[in-house]
C-alpha cells in the first residue's frame, strides 16, 4: 500500500518527534532584589542581608550577631520566611578549624533566635575559601544546631572533590534557598542539580542572582524559559 504524500509526511513527523512527557512539577523561580530589582520601590522588593561571622575581631563578630537578630525581627514583620547570612572568608593567618568552629557557634546562636520567631537562618555557600559545600557542612556540624540551614550558591566548586551528587547529599536536608547565576553556562551542571534538588523534595525558591538589566521583567521571562527547559518542563 502506498500512502499519500501528506500521510507519509505525518507518519514521518511522528517518528522524528515522538511525544515528550513534560515535567509537570518544576521548581519555583525568584530573583535577587539587589541586582535585577535594584530600581524597584520598597513595596515591590523583599529584604537582602549580608551578616557574616568569620572576623577574628570579637567586637565585629558580636555586631554581626546582634545585627542578625534585629534583622530577623524586621524580616518576620514584613512576612519573610528567613534571611541569608555568610561565613564569608578564611582570614589570612587565622586557624581555619577555629574559624569554622566560631562561625558554627555564631550560627547556632542566631539560628535558635530566628527559630523562636518562626524564621530560618540560611548560610550561603560563599566567600574566600568558604565557598565549599564541605566547608559549610563542617561549619554546620560545629553548630550542633537543627536550626541552621543552607543557601546553595551554584558555585563552580559544587562539583569538586567527590562530585556534585556527593556534595549535594552532604547538606540536602538543610537546603532552604538557592542562588542561580548564568543558566547558559555549560560549566555548571544545572540540569543535574535541578534533578537532585527536585528529587530531594525541595519546596523553596531558586533565585536568579545575575547582572542587572534595563528590562528586568522581560529578562526574567527569558531566564524563566531556560530554567524550565533545563527541567524538561517546556
Amino acid at each position: 500500500m502506498v500512502l499519500p504524500v501528506y500521510a507519509r509526511s505525518s507518519v514521518q513527523e511522528k517518528i522524528k518527534h515522538p511525544a515528550i512527557a513534560l515535567n509537570p512539577n518544576p521548581l519555583k523561580i525568584g530573583l535577587m532584589t539587589y541586582n535585577l530589582g535594584k530600581d524597584w520601590d520598597i513595596e515591590t522588593i523583599s529584604l537582602a542581608s549580608a551578616f557574616a561571622y568569620h572576623s577574628p575581631d570579637p567586637a565585629e563578630l558580636k555586631s554581626n550577631i546582634e545585627g542578625t537578630k534585629e534583622f530577623v525581627q524586621l524580616a518576620r514583620d514584613v512576612g519573610a520566611t528567613g534571611i541569608r547570612v555568610f561565613p564569608n572568608a578564611f582570614v589570612d593567618g587565622a586557624d581555619r578549624e577555629k574559624t569554622m568552629e566560631q562561625i558554627g557557634k555564631a550560627l547556632a546562636e542566631v539560628g535558635s533566635y530566628a527559630h523562636d520567631f518562626g524564621m530560618e537562618i540560611r548560610v550561603c555557600v560563599h566567600g574566600q575559601g568558604t565557598n565549599s559545600v564541605t566547608v559549610i557542612k563542617r561549619i554546620i556540624d560545629y553548630s550542633q544546631s537543627p536550626y541552621v540551614y543552607v543557601n546553595w550558591n551554584c558555585d563552580a566548586s559544587d562539583a569538586a572533590g567527590e562530585g556534585l551528587e556527593h556534595n549535594f547529599n552532604l547538606v540536602k536536608d538543610r537546603i532552604k534557598g538557592v542562588h542561580m547565576h548564568d543558566l547558559f553556562n555549560p560549566e555548571y551542571p544545572y540540569r543535574a542539580f535541578f534533578k537532585l534538588l527536585a528529587e530531594s523534595g525541595y519546596k523553596g525558591y531558586c533565585n536568579a542572582e545575575v547582572e542587572e538589566s534595563s528590562e528586568p521583567v522581560k529578562f526574567m521571562k527569558y531566564y524563566r524559559a531556560l530554567f524550565l527547559a533545563l527541567q524538561d518542563a517546556i
